[in-house]
């Protein structure tokens, strides 16, 4: 059984008053009783009773079961004591009264369920943590408002009753199309708009409304105020991020897993030839080299939620043909339950610098060829020198001599350009590192 709410207090005049009418309709039946039963009349009073016990169950659910007993019982005793020892009034008045009884019954029964249903109507309506309007149609007044909707216009509930439900809105047009659909469409869903406030300052609500059968219209009222504002400073980072963001060089993009992108700058743009609506909101891949691809898909899949970013080097084909190497770090957004949501790339073209690496790559080689060959071309003038010396020391004389001085100032330039090549070597190796 459904635990009965406690019943609404009403003022104590206007209990008085339903308590005084409810005791004379009953003191009334029992009055015209006794004057029919005393000149004979059975057929008529009886009729009188039902108005008391519907009124008492009706109004006082818990006692209007024993008040139907106590006046059927009443009724009950006059005909028994006026009537006595006939049979058919006796019988006529007991059917009546477990008949009373049961009207007493049914009554109270359906106003207890009656003011338990008010009860847990009430009290969404009084402790909602919306604002809940009743609104007449015409002319628009508010006959009841909770306290959570009046606190939007910063007032008490009971100094809106009786007030234009227009006067709270800011934009009069607004409130006219909201009421202009609920007419046509009986409900209105959330209808966002601003309220007065008696300091004058806004709040942003959303509305929605219902057209009920009676003709009021219930409406709910939800404080938005925050939410627009997150959604304004949400809006303003934003914009402040994108401004930072487009006068960047690198080119910077936003895509989701399946290569949806969501937000290219404008160097991204430039970069590829392309219109921001022919990328933003579509599946755009550059062509990457088939040598590539791999090592790319594999940087990829090494993104986690504990190691989401990574640096990566490849060579693309632009629409005109040209091939480039592009240097791109990675950064995967993951939601708290480690959904991947989107990454973030920032790139630029290294093409120049790999240029110059080649070039770089390629001298150097050319420098230690040279070096090889000027080492193998020592030895080679080595060997024959040797060959002169020996033979100018076998036949000796002025000439001899000569020879073999100009054969060691040769050796002695050989041996400094020995130096010079393992000065080279380390040169070499120090440029390799720091260049």
């Amino acid at each position: 059984m459904t635990p009965a709410l406690p019943e609404r207090e009403e003022p104590i005049n206007s209990r008085l008053v339903s308590l005084y009418l409810i005791l004379a309709s009953a003191v009334i039946p029992l009055v015209i009783t006794l004057f029919c039963l005393s000149h004979g009349i059975t057929k008529i009073f009886p009729h009188l009773y039902y108005i008391p016990i519907i009124l008492v169950s009706y109004a006082y659910p818990r006692r209007g079961v024993y008040f139907s007993v106590f006046l059927s019982g009443s009724y009950l005793a006059l005909v028994y004591l006026f009537t006595y020892p006939q049979t058919e009034p006796i019988s006529s008045a007991t059917t009546l009264f477990f008949f009373f009884v049961a009207i007493g019954v049914v009554v109270a029964f359906l106003s207890s369920r009656l003011r338990h249903h008010e009860g847990l109507y009430r009290a969404i309506f009084d402790h909602s943590g919306q604002g809940i309007f009743l609104v007449t149609p015409n002319p628009g007044s508010i006959i009841a408002v909770n306290a959570r909707g009046a606190s939007f216009a910063s007032a008490a509930p009971e100094d809106l009753q009786g007030t234009p439900f227009s006067a709270l809105w800011q934009d009069p047009l607004a409130y006219a199309a909201f009421i202009g659909r609920m007419e046509v469409l009986h409900c209105v869903n959330a209808v966002e708009t601003a309220f007065r406030t008696r300091d004058g300052a806004p709040r942003h609500v959303s509305v929605s409304g219902v057209k009920l059968p009676e003709g009021l219209y219930s409406c709910s009222v939800m404080d938005i105020t925050d939410r627009v504002r997150e959604h304004e400073a949400l809006e303003k980072s934003e914009a402040q991020y994108r401004a930072v963001v487009e006068v960047q060089t690198e080119m910077i993009v936003r895509f989701r897993p399946g290569g949806t992108v969501v937000f290219a700058n404008e160097a991204y743009l430039r970069y590829f030839g392309r219109k921001r609506d022919q990328i933003v909101g579509r599946k755009f891949r550059p062509e990457i080299l088939p040598e590539d691809r791999d090592r790319v898909r594999e940087h990829f899949t090494t993104l986690t939620p504990r190691s989401p970013s990574g640096r990566n080097e490849h060579r693309i084909r632009l629409p005109t043909g040209e091939i480039r190497w592009q240097e791109w770090t990675d950064r995967a957004i993951f939601s708290p339950d480690g959904t991947l949501l989107e990454y973030q790339s920032v790139g630029r073209d290294i093409t120049d610098e790999k240029v110059r690496e080649e070039i770089e790559r390629k001298a150097f080689a050319q420098i230690d060829k040279n070096i090889e060959q000027l080492a193998i071309l020592g030895d080679h003038i080595r060997n024959p020198l040797a060959v002169i010396v020996g033979i100018a020391d076998l036949d000796a004389g002025p000439t001899s001599d000569k020879i073999i001085h100009q054969a060691r100032i040769i050796d002695r330039i050989i041996t400094q350009l020995d130096r010079g090549w393992i000065e080279s070597s380390k040169i070499r190796e120090y440029l390799r590192k720091h260049a």
